[in-house]
């Protein structure tokens, strides 16, 4: 599910894998750790998970949706590990994007929080602190068995924070 290698970071729809470039080259832990909680965020979109509409183009309209949605889970995540300095390198690049959207639609901020808040929703889950904390100090026996990567998703996070 999570490749290392190259110097991009990003989520395949077709091969349904993140790549990800090697840690030594974020600047920060936190650099590594919101990029990945990000590509996270996208991960979780695919059809058998969430199953939001990831066949947008580069620079779309809906590819600036499925961004703002990731970059709201990234915060959302972050905040509930304690990860205090992550990196939002995206910003800058979508926020034209965003505003437009945002302008032309109202109600779409709203949609695009809701969203983000079950993205963050189905990545904690896969986190077994943050799953023992909120079910009463117990971890479900089955987090990390089902197929998609789990358990990786798990380390991952817990590796974020």
């Amino acid at each position: 599910m999570i490749r290392v290698g190259g110097d991009r970071a990003f989520y395949s729809p077709m091969t349904d894998h993140i790549q990800m470039p090697p840690m030594q080259a974020f600047h920060t832990p936190a650099g590594y750790s919101g990029t990945i909680l990000h590509e996270l965020g996208h991960w979780s979109g695919a059809k058998e998970r969430l199953n939001r509409d990831l066949r947008n183009a580069f620079g779309s309209h809906d590819y600036a949706r499925e961004e703002l949605r990731a970059e709201i889970a990234q915060v959302m995540v972050s905040a509930e590990l304690g990860i205090s300095d992550c990196d939002f390198t995206n910003n800058a690049s979508y926020i034209a994007s965003w505003l437009e959207k945002l302008r032309s639609d109202r109600k779409e901020i709203f949609r695009a929080a809701a969203d983000a808040q079950r993205i963050a929703d189905y990545l904690l889950a896969f986190h077994p602190d943050y799953v023992a904390r909120n079910n009463g100090g117990e971890v479900p026996a089955d987090i990390g068995d089902s197929a998609g990567g789990p358990s990786e998703v798990g380390d991952n996070l817990a590796e974020a924070a």
